[in-house]
């Protein structure tokens, strides 16, 4: 709905979609004090219309300013880690880790797993009742420990 063509309508409209009362926004948009022509007035299917546009714009803009996407933020945050990386500055790159590890949760987690590092779980090497224990792969958990060694030489 376009804009309302009386102009005090139209202000009516835009106080109450601010959240006064019919007799404040009444009086906001020039009229003289009167209870029952601000009832009516509110109850008008354009101002009502319009009062409904102007809150579904003020909660599009406050659902656009909050909204962030974390893959792109984050992204940029391992080039901003690259770059300082390149430029040598060991300190930043380092700083800048170290928030990256916050934004996961893991600085307070000391114990890091498989799962963490390369994605995956290790498979349950516990036999089923009747079967026999499968033999271990030692060579993933090798993978797995030389991941822990570059990570807290990295941090």
């Amino acid at each position: 709905m376009p804009v309302l063509p009386d102009p005090k309508h139209e202000a009516f409209a835009q106080c109450l979609a601010k959240g006064m009362t019919s007799d404040k926004a009444y009086q906001e948009a020039g009229y003289k004090p009167n209870r029952g022509n601000a009832t009516r007035l509110k109850a008008n299917e354009n101002v009502q219309a319009r009062v409904k546009e102007l809150l579904e714009v003020t909660a599009s803009k406050a659902l656009d300013d909050s909204v962030f996407d974390a893959k792109t933020m984050f992204r940029d945050l391992l080039g901003d880690i690259e770059d300082a990386k390149k430029a040598g500055d060991f300190k930043a790159a380092a700083d800048l880790r170290k928030f990256f590890i916050r934004c996961f949760g893991y600085e307070d987690s000391p114990t890091l797993t498989q799962e963490h590092v390369k994605g995956t779980k290790i498979p349950d090497t516990k036999p089923r009742e009747g079967e026999e224990a499968p033999e271990r792969d030692t060579s993933q958990v090798m993978q797995f420990a030389d991941a822990l060694k570059k990570f807290k030489r990295r941090a």
